[in-house]
């Protein structure tokens, strides 16, 4: 069992993801022993269907696979983080939900667990207290974090927008989230089925696919310019043109245009020639 400074993160053996969750004290107390006497009946129905409807590891494994042999799936797989002078790469919340969807009964998912409003202010926001969790129903193992979003975003310039508009907030809580959950999904999941699909996903990116890899520069350098960031910022970084970008180099601009995407990290995180 571990723990955050700035969160909790709590992975457990035998636990419910669904056990002591803070009740909102502007509901009713009857509605909400309605609410957790549900909750309770539908880990009891998983649990069973888990039991009676046990994986197949052998053909889940392949199913993952054969997922990451698909071009338009591996372009979303990966994502890459700057760490020091280095780039690590890894497995994206679209692949790790691919193989918790793939493993089967697997239950995750994002929770929001009570709500502070606030005055409107960038003093005042108000938050949302949100749970991460992804529970394996057959060896009932489970992992998840409790953390805090607060109802603002930064903008350009060191401005920032209070967000009151619930379309806003449920977007904001969701990226936040998205995070948190690609690992609780990859804490409880077989290490060999992560790592054989993270090499299927760069054996695609890399030449293991039908799209010649000038078409794949191509496509890559349109997904940057949407995002503001040209040829020359790339060429600039890469440190040659990139017409020469070697198969492995693809991939990880790849792996990076998905952690901007996601807002997981900005462009200035890479490298200056990016911002």
């Amino acid at each position: 069992m571990s723990k955050d400074n700035d969160s909790k993160e709590l992975v457990e053996v035998g636990s419910n993801p669904f056990h002591g969750q803070p009740s909102n004290s502007g509901i009713r107390g009857g509605v909400v022993a309605i609410e957790q006497t549900r909750a309770v009946a539908e880990v009891q129905v998983k649990l069973i269907t888990a039991a009676q409807r046990p994986r197949d590891a052998e053909a889940a494994y392949q199913q993952v696979i054969n997922s990451c042999k698909r071009l338009t799936f591996a372009d979303k797989a990966m994502y890459s983080f700057p760490r020091g002078n280095t780039t690590v790469s890894g497995a994206s919340i679209r692949l790790a939900e691919e193989m918790a969807r793939a493993w089967g009964n697997v239950s995750f998912g994002i929770q929001e667990l009570s709500r502070i409003d606030g005055d409107g202010t960038e003093k005042n926001p108000g938050y949302s207290e949100m749970r991460a969790y992804a529970w394996d129903l057959e060896k009932n193992t489970d992992s998840f974090q409790n953390f805090t979003v607060k109802h603002l975003v930064n903008l350009k310039g060191g401005k920032v927008k209070v967000l009151t508009d619930e379309r806003d907030i449920y977007e904001l809580c969701a990226n936040q989230g998205g995070r948190r959950l690609r690992a609780r999904i990859l804490a409880i999941l077989p290490p060999d089925l992560v790592e054989g699909a993270v090499a299927q996903v760069k054996v695609t990116l890399t030449g293991g696919a039908d799209m010649p890899i000038a078409d794949r520069i191509r496509k890559l350098l349109d997904y940057f310019d949407r995002h503001g960031i040209s040829k020359k910022h790339i060429e600039a970084r890469l440190g040659k043109p990139v017409v020469e970008m070697l198969p492995e180099e693809l991939a990880e601009y790849h792996g990076i245009y998905m952690a901007i995407r996601a807002n997981q990290s900005s462009p200035s995180d890479f490298s200056q020639h990016l911002r």
